[in-house]
């Protein structure tokens, strides 16, 4: 019994493996046919991305293995998936109409203890597939030989001359310079419109620069970027050429020249011409820019502004011209990358041909991006000149309507005292106190007027409010006392008659404008200007708490007072 379960056991698992193997024969081919198209993408994919630049053999044959071993296992995934005992005892049984007879046989045998039911199915099984052996596993073909089909379908396409590629290339160039035109012709408005409004300003030196520069675009929009011819690919080196200086009959090896190396940078390359064109100005504007823009601007200056303009007008035309700046920066930006793209597009990037007008092309957009610069300069430089102006004009008219005041002198060395107003001084400010020379030449100053008071003269007479002059018995040291002249509210000068002594004058000009009477406290030899002012101070601070004086000024006012108030000591030592 042990060794007919034995044979029914072989027997099952070689007919399965048998037809795993012919499943595996027949995949074959569908997995070499990915790995072949796995390895293909990939190989491109690397020239693509990283073989843009000259790279050695080493660098391919390190990723031809790489990706060789990628689309290897790739293939091999595809050949074992599904390929096991039981997946493929399940396909027998579908494909074959066994319905599950050895899925289920190949399940029992896998079981330590079996029933009898399962041993008489395994026999069952086994006889079956003795009888069936010539049966195997039909395949249907996937669908790698349909994508290997499309895939050998695009590589013969790519390999044809792309005459729809060169049309697009056409319509793009075709449409990039219509483009271009259009902004040339805007341009062209723009720069007309400028020069009609210097002419009319009368700018005839700005008109010229305005004219010369549409001139200057024409000339650039006719300078269209011609077809140039495919460019010719490189000749390989000769056995005596550029590479080495060896001779071939002579039997020298060749040697390279450092000389040539130098000049090319490649033993290859030979010399090679810059794409791009490099400016380097020269003069003044290099070693003193600030100083060559200001003498150019004060050309400009005596152009544009010898006609009378406001600070509105000129700030109009500054904007105006930073506008035209930011245009033909833009124009020249724009044209400076298509031009350098389509070129060397055209020409490649190892082309040794260059064409007749690819100076012109390369330096037009440098003289457009400098002639903006300096616009831009000279636009910021107006409207400087435009903001000071408009600050000139709103002091002057702030000046024209405002009110002058008398201000007092700085205040003096020898000086002593001064009736000083209210309103003329801030409350930081010192108290101006005026020296007697400067008293004497102010009463020389005032001249004397008529009136109809009467003249008084004695030993200090002076001259009342009205009066006609000074007496004639006026002292010697009359000339030396300061002239009271009393303040409006205002901070103006109250104009008086006469001139002013220290005397019996001064009390009646006090008790004129409503201060008390000081006749009682006048003593034999007269009052003089210490009791005149301290009474005058008492008065004026018992008037301090009435509304008619600010809170605010009171403190200011009491400390005014301090300061011309005569100390105890010297009220004392009077007589």
């Amino acid at each position: 019994m042990a060794r007919s379960d034995a044979e029914i056991e072989a027997k099952l698992l070689a007919t399965v493996r048998r037809s795993r193997r012919r499943l595996w024969r027949s995949r074959m081919g569908e997995g070499v046919l990915q790995a072949l198209m796995v390895w293909t993408f990939g190989m491109l994919l690397f020239g693509a991305l990283w073989g843009g630049g000259p790279q050695e053999s080493g660098e391919w044959l390190a990723a031809g293995v790489g990706v060789g071993l990628l689309a290897i296992v790739v293939a091999a995934i595809g050949v074992l998936r599904g390929t096991s005992l039981s997946a493929v005892a399940a396909r027998m049984d579908r494909s074959l109409g066994f319905f599950d007879r050895v899925s289920s046989a190949l399940e029992f045998l896998q079981t330590p203890r079996r029933s009898p039911f399962m041993q008489a199915h395994m026999e069952e099984t086994a006889a079956f597939l003795e009888a069936h052996a010539s049966a195997c596993i039909p395949t249907r073909p996937g669908n790698t030989p349909r994508v290997f089909t499309v895939f050998v379908a695009l590589l013969l396409i790519a390999l044809l001359p792309h005459a729809d590629r060169q049309s697009v290339e056409a319509r793009d160039r075709k449409d990039r310079e219509q483009a271009r035109r259009e902004r040339g012709q805007e341009l062209l408005a723009d720069l007309k419109n400028l020069q009609k409004e210097a002419e009319v300003r009368n700018l005839r030196r700005l008109a010229d620069v305005i004219a010369e520069s549409e001139r200057a675009v024409r000339r650039r929009l006719e300078l269209a970027p011609r077809e140039e011819p495919a460019p010719i690919p490189p000749q390989p080196p000769s056995e005596d050429g550029s590479r080495g200086t060896g001779r071939r009959d002579t039997g020298e090896p060749a040697r390279n020249d450092p000389a040539a190396l130098a000049r090319s940078g490649e033993p290859r390359d030979g010399v090679r011409v810059a794409s791009r064109a490099t400016y380097q100005a020269v003069g003044k504007f290099d070693a003193f820019p600030e100083e060559a823009y200001a003498e150019v601007f004060a050309e400009l200056d005596g152009v544009v502004l010898d006609a009378p303009l406001d600070a509105r007008e000129m700030q109009n035309l500054a904007e105006h011209v930073d506008s035209v700046a930011g245009k033909i920066n833009n124009y020249a930006f724009i044209n400076d990358a298509e031009s350098c793209g389509a070129e060397g597009a055209r020409r490649g990037p190892r082309s040794g041909s260059m064409p007749d007008n690819s100076i012109e092309q390369a330096l037009a957009p440098l003289q457009y991006k400098a002639f903006s610069e300096f616009l831009k300069r000279y636009a910021a430089h107006l409207s400087d000149k435009a903001t000071g102006k408009a600050h000139w004009e709103a002091s002057s008219k702030a000046a024209d309507s405002r009110e002058v005041f008398n201000v007092a002198a700085p205040p003096p060395k020898d000086g002593r005292f001064s009736l000083q107003g209210v309103t003329d001084q801030r409350p930081d400010m010192p108290i101006l106190q005026p020296s007697e020379q400067a008293m004497r030449e102010l009463a020389a100053r005032l001249p004397s007027q008529p009136g109809s008071g009467p003249q008084k003269g004695g030993q200090r007479a002076g001259t009342e409010v009205g009066g006609s002059g000074a007496g004639s018995g006026a002292s010697d040291h009359s000339m030396a006392a300061p002239a009271i002249l009393p303040r409006a509210e205002g901070g103006e000068y109250l104009r008086l008659q006469g001139r002013l002594g220290e005397g019996e004058s001064v009390i009646q000009l006090i008790q004129d404008r409503g201060r008390h009477n000081l006749a009682g406290a006048r003593s034999e030899s007269g009052v003089g200007f210490d009791d005149v002012f301290r009474e005058y101070a008492h008065s004026a601070e018992a008037d301090l708490n009435g509304e008619g004086v600010p809170w605010y000024m009171r403190e200011f006012i009491r400390d005014y007072f301090r300061s011309i108030r005569p100390s105890a000591e010297e009220g004392s030592s009077k007589p």
